[in-house]
């Protein structure tokens, strides 16, 4: 019922772990933060702005649409300028920082620049995999919720047109009944008429509703049963077995 705020709330969550994962894995006290903000927050960022580049326009817009040339084109520029970005932002840090990492305090020689340049170019094509993944799950939920959706609109229609078939055809039958009556029992003609008139008006009105009382139900049924044992001979026999007191509260699908 709230999919949008949920949705919201556990890309929110996924983002906040993966940001504190240095903290829920290593000792606080051990952590160089400055190494932190250069090996995770400020790849991180980077890699949540290139998966909702890809999420919430790339993979529909081109991927989707078999614009596949250019969603490849548009995601190897981003690959390049968030590569070229993140470089140049550790590089400052390392500038900048006044804190000696720990290779260099205990004089091991650095990986080359290269290694992480590689690192980040490979390590980019995971948004892209999230991204066209996320959006092929939620694309596959909406289409199967459109189709469910399609299919009870189609039940609803046919019960409606069965609905409206049965009404005139026992109307007329219930009139042909009504109308051999008169002349042989009038007073049962007329007990007819009054439950018709109940028959017709639970058909109409209380039948459109999507729930009706079990009880109501029980006792149109009881009433068509009535209605039609006047059309067939004494010889047939009709056994029902009904409940002699239903509750209120039992509600079920009209007719």
């Amino acid at each position: 019922k709230n999919s949008l705020a949920f949705k919201i709330a556990l890309h929110v969550l996924v983002w906040v772990m993966l940001l504190f994962l240095p903290y829920l894995f290593s000792n606080n006290a051990a952590i160089n933060f400055v190494r932190v903000i250069k090996f995770v927050w400020v790849p991180m960022v980077f890699h949540a702005i290139f998966f909702y580049t890809n999420y919430c326009c790339c993979v529909e817009k081109f991927l989707f649409n078999k614009k596949t040339l250019t969603f490849v084109l548009i995601n190897l520029a981003l690959i390049l300028l968030f590569t070229w970005l993140n470089f140049y932002i550790r590089e400052f840090l390392n500038n900048t920082s006044q804190i000696k990492s720990d290779l260099e305090s205990r004089k091991f020689a650095p990986p080359p620049a290269q290694y992480f340049v590689y690192k980040d170019f490979v390590s980019f094509f995971i948004p892209i995999i999230f991204a066209i993944a996320a959006k092929t799950i939620e694309n596959w939920s909406k289409i199967e919720a459109e189709r469910n959706e399609r299919a009870t609109e189609m039940l609803n229609w046919e019960l409606q047109h069965l609905k409206y078939q049965l009404q005139p055809h026992f109307f007329f039958n219930s009139l042909n009944t009504i109308y051999a009556l008169i002349e042989r029992s009038p007073n049962q003609a007329q007990e007819t008429v009054h439950s018709l008139s109940k028959l017709m008006r639970f058909l109409l009105y209380d039948s459109d509703s999507g729930k009706t009382k079990l009880k109501d139900e029980f006792e149109f049924m009881t009433e068509y049963i009535n209605l039609m044992k006047l059309r067939i001979s004494e010889r047939a026999q009709v056994n029902v077995n009904f409940p002699d007191s239903i509750p209120d509260h039992y509600h079920v699908a009209p007719l």
